[in-house]
Formats: C-alpha cells, structure tokens, sequence
C-alpha cells in the first residue's frame, strides 16, 4: 500500500469534513494512525520488496531473519492480501513426476543421508527395508521426513524446482531415477524466478514461526562426489538384509551390481549438478524447511505473503477513507452519522436497470403483513419500517395517498403519490411494473456506515450493498444485497 497516495486521499476529505462542519480540528489522525502495529516506513517497504526481487536467498535470510521478530515487520510481511488483489497468491496440486524429472535448487546433499538408507541399518531397519521396496518398486513413492515417522511428499515448484525434501529425492533417485514420486507442486503466476520463490516459502514459514529456521551443511557432499567413490562405498559397506532386498525386487547377483546401479543412478540424477538457485551456490543451511513450519502452505495460497509492492486500488481508498471517517467519528465525538455525499465520492457509479418485475395491487394493504411483489395506497398516516433479509434498514411515513410497496423479500418502503409514475409504469389499482430508464449504482465495500436518506430518515448501508442514486436526484438510498439482486439486473 502506498501510504502517501492514501493520507492524500484522507487529507482531501478532512478538509471538506472541516469546511462542512466548521469545526477546529488538532491533532489530525493520518492515513497511517489505524494501521496499528503494521505501519513500516515506505523506504523500508521498498527496500524490502527489491531485496526480494533481486538478493541472493543467502543474503535475503542473512538479513531478514532477525526482523521477522519484530510485530510491526511481521504484520507487513503477512499483508499481502490488503490491497485486495490477488497477485501473491499461489496453486498447490499433487503430482507424481519421475525422480530423474527433478531439479534441486541447493548445491549440497549429503553423502550419507542419501546413500547409507539404500545400503545398511542407518536408524531402523525394518522401516527402511520397506521404504526400499517401495523405491525399487517405483510407483508414487513418500517417504518420512527423517525420523518423525510422518510420511511427507516433496515440495516443488513448476513441477520440477525441488524447494524441501532434497535427501528424500536423493534417496529415491539413487535408489531408482524411474520411480514417480508424490510431490507437492506450487505455482505462481507472478513468480518464475526459483530465487524468489525459495524467499516466499522462507516468509511463508516465518509467517507461522516468526523466524527462517535452518538446517546443518551437510558433512560430505554427493553432488561434489563421483561415480567411483560411490561405487567403493556401495560394494563395501552393503549389508546382506539390503542386498537380499535388492536380489528380489531387481534380480542383482551380487553386491558389486548393486553398487554399480547405484553409482550409475548418482552419477546420472546428482553428482555434478549445480543446483539451480544463486547461480548454483546456494548451500543447504539456506534452504526452507517447511516442516518445521505446519501450514505453511496456506498463507501462500491465500496470497498472504507480501512479496510484491501493494498497488492502491479504488476499493482501497474507499475502504481507509471509511476507516478514517470512523477513527474521526471516535476522536472528535462527530455524530455517527457519515456525509454520503463524500462516501459517494468514492464510489463508482454505473447505469443499471431494474428487472421488468410486476407489482400487483392489494387493497388495504398494511406494512409489514403484504406480501412479497405487491403494494397498496395508504389511507392514512402510517409509519412504515422497511426491514430486508439482514434486518432494520430504515423507517419512513407514508402520508396520505402514498404508496406502500412489498419488495421481492417482502421489505416494505414508501414511494410519495407524486413520484410513482416518474418510478413506476402502470395505473394505480392495477399491475404495475418498475420504469425501465437506468439508475446510478455503485457497489459498496467500505465499513457499516449509516446516514441521512433522501426522506430524512436513518439509513444503514453495509460492505456488499448498493447505494443507489436517486433519481429526482435528492440524494442516494441503500438497497441490500438480496434485494439488490432479486430485483436489479446486474452491476
């Protein structure tokens, strides 16, 4: 959000507000007085979102990790639906790609983690015997996140980018390239660029854990290793359980087969590669680990994370000039009634038809007991609360030989005698139907507000109702969302 451009915005209504009130007003409240705890210089919210678009992910963690502590840094970070535009938002799908299909994005696995699960008792061997008939196997492959016990898919972008679960895949991958996977796959119509995708996983994870946490460099490098070294580890430090497994599902007649399989497969899917972020130097204590975060997907999702600069929408300055408005109403002790001129001001009005719908004609009708689609003529002075689907709207008197309609939800409301033919089409006493001629409407999004109708009676307009211009040009009216829609053509 650009603060300069909305406290002009509020600076251009508070001075209308003043001249119309004639009041004295100290101590203005700015656009940024009900941000509360998000409020962050722009220079610093700048910095930020070029920081995000073109550091390093090293320097990017090196440098923000500390300041997602604090609450004014973290408010921000987490803002990115504010401007009411859905341009942080990201896709998740499940898919099962082969393993030679992927790419990691660090420069580091390590040796161990990916070898010593396929070949010896690294942590429990029962489970891991299982988990390499299913590698062997190769179909939809999940393994367990370390020792948790929990069965984790690996989380990728553009079907292809390895964002978290590197060992697992490494595993897989050295064990068969042609195993399929279950994978998490992210994608984002405004990212591309698998740096700055990495950055949003890491403030998706601090959303929830408020920090970048990390993992250790891993102490011999497979990618930095060769296809020899593999192989003399393979062959001599295999044990018969494992070997035994290999013989069944892959028919290999001794331990000198496995290893040259499984050095083949590290050659081919992950020694040598550079892994595609930062120029191939981003190292693996700089990665995102998503499961020490749970639920990090859905602030990325929902396009919580506020990546990109905020861009100021209509609706945006509709909305804080009604935060203002009501931040005034509580400094000042202004009466709670809003200028719905102003309010209409920043709104945008278009022309729209009410539907050919027909009323018919009840004599004696009485308020509140007529139903839907009908209207009456009064016949004495009578008070008339139109209530709709969401409760008390407002209240006006029907004089005598004014007309009481019953709307489309039954809401009753006053039409004066010398206005209804300029309103509706049709004799009184008989059907009649809606003038066809365009009114001005404009959706409203701001705060519950409630002001002077065009009768000089309260009214309450609400966020999703239409404020209606009314044609005799006396002012502006409200019509709830319901009503709007059973009985408008639309916006």
């Amino acid at each position: 959000m650009n603060n300069d451009i909305l406290n002009e915005t509020f600076q251009r209504h508070l001075k209308k507000l003043h001249k119309d009130l004639l009041i004295e007003i100290e101590n203005v409240p700015t656009a940024t007085d009900d941000l509360s705890s998000d409020v962050l210089n722009s220079e610093v919210k700048q910095e930020f979102w070029n920081d995000f678009k073109t550091t390093t992910v090293k320097d990017f963690v090196d440098k923000y990790g500390s300041k997602i502590r604090d609450p004014k840094f973290h408010a921000f970070i987490t803002a990115g639906v504010r401007d009411g535009i859905n341009d942080e938002n990201f896709t998740v799908t499940t898919i099962s790609p082969k393993a030679s299909a992927l790419e990691p994005t660090q420069n580091e696995i390590g040796f161990g983690n990916s070898i010593d699960d396929l070949i010896m008792p690294s942590w429990d061997e029962t489970v891991q015997l299982k988990e390499l008939e299913k590698i062997l196997i190769g179909n939809n492959v999940i393994l367990r996140a370390g020792e948790t016990g929990v069965l984790i898919p690996i989380v990728v972008f553009a079907n292809k980018y390895i964002i978290d679960g590197h060992h697992r895949w490494s595993k897989i991958a050295c064990g068969n390239p042609d195993a399929t996977i279950n994978c998490l796959n992210f994608h984002s119509p405004n990212l591309k660029n698998v740096e700055m995708v990495l950055k949003a996983f890491h403030l998706a994870i601090a959303k929830i854990v408020k920090g970048f946490p990390v993992s250790k460099a891993a102490k011999e490098n497979l990618m930095k290793a060769s296809k020899a070294t593999v192989y003399s580890y393979v062959s001599q430090n295999i044990k018969p359980s494992f070997f035994n497994k290999y013989n069944e599902v892959k028919k290999f007649p001794d331990n000198n087969s496995v290893a040259n399989y499984i050095s083949t497969n590290a050659g081919v899917t992950i020694i040598g590669k550079p892994g595609a972020a930062d120029g191939g130097n981003l190292s693996r204590i700089h990665m995102p680990q998503t499961d020490q975060a749970p639920g990090y997907e859905d602030g990325l999702k929902k396009g919580e994370i506020n990546f990109l600069p905020d861009k100021v929408t209509e609706k945006m300055v509709n909305e804080t000039f009604q935060r203002h408005i009501k931040l005034l109403h509580k400094k000042l002790n202004l009466n709670e009634n809003v200028d719905i001129n102003q309010v209409a001001s920043t709104l945008q009005f278009k022309p729209v038809t009410k539907q050919k719908l027909v009323y018919k004609y009840v004599e004696n009708g009485k308020p509140g007991s007529m139903s839907p689609m009908t209207y009456t003529k009064s016949t004495v002075q009578q008070p008339v609360v139109t209530t709709t689907t969401d409760g008390k709207e407002t209240q006006n008197t029907a004089e005598v030989g004014d007309i009481i309609m019953s709307g489309a939800t039954g809401e009753n409301y006053v039409v004066k005698a010398a206005k209804l033919p300029k309103l509706y089409t049709g004799n009184v006493g008989s059907d009649i139907y809606p003038e066809q001629s365009p009114r001005q409407v404009a959706l409203y999004s701001g705060e519950p507000v409630t002001f002077k109708a065009p009768w000089g009676e309260d009214m309450v307009i609400k966020p999703g109702d239409y404020l209606v211009k009314d044609p005799a040009n006396t002012g502006y009216y409200r019509i709830a969302k319901v009503e709007f829609e059973k009985t408008y053509n639309k916006l």
